[in-house]
């Protein structure tokens, strides 16, 4: 009831969608791990149990949402063989759990499917320059690519570079996503207001072999990710203040447009320095996305 009640107010408050978040340690991932859930109903022991509240859940945002509206987050991980995980969620065989739960969201139309890569690692994570999250292989593309084919997005340790790696195909440099539709970015974007539009400039160069100079991007400060103030939300300046700093005297909309962006505050890191690699197995086998 507290999900259909969520996504009722999303959609008075005119939201155009929402996503179940599934993922990361919150309850229906403590659902889904047998780490965590030690039921003995209907809702634990057998994989089809474990899923159930996800499938329920999801169930009851559809009485409110049309399927296509709805999106769904899961983070598969590997934590029998020392893969992250989230809070302690764990599992001894996690990916039959997830291979079912996402065999079942194949079947319901979903607005897109968005799995989190196992490899951000919060100790490390202040430090860009050498976080080995930026630098470990993809893992849920090629285990659960071929078992829904609807919208996939991936998340989790994406830089400029293996977000280039992994649209475009190694053979000819025609786009190809090695399986993922799109990519999600969370840290680099707190830092970046203005992300794709650099992102896009990183990718143009590498397409036509360098020498166009892509913008920096802003290195993120992890001590102020959550903190109640506006230092590390709002005052990462974009690249549309630098060139208005460089002008004349701000108008009203000026002041609106950038109000809190702070020149200078912030270290710059070339986007060819973080995340150097990206090894990727293409997907041979299985169905591919409806794009």
């Amino acid at each position: 009831h507290d999900y259909k009640w969520a996504a009722q107010m999303a959609k008075d408050a005119g939201f155009d969608g929402v996503e179940l978040h599934a993922a990361h340690g919150y309850l229906i991932d403590q659902f889904l791990n047998d780490g965590t859930n030690r039921r003995t109903d209907e809702y634990g022991g057998s994989v089809e149990n474990r899923c159930r509240l996800l499938i329920e859940v999801l169930d009851a945002i559809f009485e409110v949402w049309p399927s296509d509206k709805v999106g769904v987050r899961l983070s598969p991980h590997d934590a029998p063989n020392g893969g992250n995980t989230y809070y302690g969620c764990k599992d001894s065989n996690p990916d039959p759990v997830y291979r079912h739960a996402i065999q079942t969201l194949d079947e319901r139309n979903l607005a897109y499917l968005l799995l989190t890569e196992p490899r951000w690692v919060g100790k490390h994570d202040d430090s860009p320059e050498s976080d080995p999250g930026f630098q470990m292989p993809l893992m849920n593309l090629q285990k659960f690519r071929g078992e829904y084919r609807g919208v996939m997005i991936g998340a989790g340790g994406f830089t400029p570079t293996s977000s280039y790696a992994a649209m475009v195909d190694d053979d000819d440099g025609s786009s190809s996503n090695n399986g993922y539709d799109a990519l999600a970015f969370g840290r680099w974007f707190i830092s970046n207001p203005d992300l794709p539009k650099r992102l896009e400039s990183f990718h143009e160069n590498e397409s036509k072999g360098g020498g166009l100079a892509p913008p920096p991007l802003n290195r993120y400060d992890r001590d102020t990710f959550y903190l109640n103030k506006s230092d590390g939300y709002i005052d990462y300046p974009s690249l549309e203040f630098e060139k208005f700093c460089q002008m004349g005297s701000p108008t009203e909309n000026d002041k609106i447009e950038y109000e809190g962006m702070v020149l200078g505050k912030y270290p710059l890191l070339e986007q060819e320095s973080v995340g150097t690699s990206l090894e990727a197995a293409k997907v041979e086998d299985g169905p591919r996305s409806k794009l």
